[in-house]
């Protein structure tokens, strides 16, 4: 794994949402803060992106659509 990973990163299919809400995630996101010291997991659909922190009630909705409406000026430091 590379130094200084923060977060994984999977992808969801078509029929379920981005939010990491499978309870394989929340699985899966606890042996990864376990096992590699990665606490955040990341999923990825046509819906969007969703985060998950190990160990936190439930996931977060990040972005609502694959066009990332926010990349550019929510500090990622993504060219204009």
């Amino acid at each position: 794994m590379p130094l200084h990973t923060i977060a994984m990163i999977h992808t969801h299919p078509n029929k379920r949402t981005s939010e990491p809400d499978d309870p394989g995630d929340i699985v899966a996101a606890g042996q990864f803060k376990k096992q590699l010291g990665v606490p955040v997991l990341y999923t990825i659909s046509k819906e969007g992106i969703g985060k998950y922190v190990a160990g936190a009630p439930h996931g977060s909705q990040e972005e609502n659509s694959l066009t990332f409406p926010n990349a550019a000026k929510d500090g990622c430091g993504c060219p204009q």
